[in-house]
């Protein structure tokens, strides 16, 4: 009995993880979006990933601080190689996109998170 209560537990926790993703959003535009991010990162194109920023953001998310979050990370990973694994969970009107991405030297996970309006508003580089 117990043992069937603890999976009982067990499972009534694991449906409030799971959120459905808002109807706003498209899990491929979605990833396309973060992937897009990489690739500006790799290419240093900051001010790309600035225009997708809210509004309410751009001053704290500037090119300058994307540059200066970036570089460090770049000169330790080396050359970029492919993308090997990307999830998307939704949070309300919110949707976190964690991409993982290879690079010769190591692995970078992008995580953005963006508004019903396909506005970035969360960007961490690890």
């Amino acid at each position: 009995m117990k043992k069937l209560l603890l999976v009982f537990c067990v499972l009534l926790g694991l449906t409030g993880c799971g959120q459905v993703l808002d109807e706003s959003f498209d899990k491929e535009t979605l990833k396309q979006e973060t992937i897009a991010i990489v690739e500006n990162l790799n290419d240093e194109n900051y001010d790309a990933i600035v225009t997708t920023v809210n509004d309410d953001l751009k001053d704290i998310l500037s090119a300058l601080v994307i540059q200066k979050a970036w570089e460090p990370v770049y000169e330790k990973l080396g050359e970029s190689r492919d993308k090997s694994s990307c999830t998307i969970k939704a949070n309300g009107d919110y949707a976190t996109v964690v991409l993982i991405s290879n690079y010769a030297n190591g692995k970078l996970q992008v995580t953005a998170t963006y508004n019903t309006d396909m506005e970035l508003i969360g960007l961490y580089i690890k």
